[in-house]
């Protein structure tokens, strides 16, 4: 007698070993998913930063570099110099970035510090 196909034992045991293989692959494929995330949201804020850097750098009379000063640069200024994008994705919310915010700059040892005004004020 010619038998075709698989017996139940045979396809249970397929089954056993792909949900094994997923146990072990699943884990390190999503730890990798949120590490990009956390790498875009980086590379988001140093572009912004990138951009202020040049707009600071382009109006010296307006941004001097005397110690401990906190200067403001609004991201609208940024877009209309042609520094920074208009659109651009802020890296916690995944939302664009409001043109109305600001890049807070502070001056220490003569360079330049940067972070990123969550406020609509400076």
């Amino acid at each position: 007698m010619n038998k075709k196909g698989f017996t139940l034992a045979e396809l249970l045991g397929v089954i056993v070993i792909l949900g094994l293989i997923c146990l072990v692959a699943f884990p390190p494929i999503l730890n990798s998913i949120k590490k990009s995330k956390n790498n875009i949201g980086e590379a988001t804020l140093n572009v912004v930063y990138s951009a202020a850097s040049i707009y600071v750098s382009n109006h010296p009379s307006d941004y001097k570099l005397i110690e401990n000063s906190k200067y403001c640069v609004k991201i609208q200024s940024l877009i209309d110099e042609g520094n920074l994008m208009d659109g651009l994705k802020d890296p916690d919310t995944g939302v664009a970035v409001d043109p109305e915010k600001y890049v807070s700059v502070t001056v220490t040892d003569n360079k330049f510090n940067y972070s990123m005004a969550k406020k609509d004020e400076c």
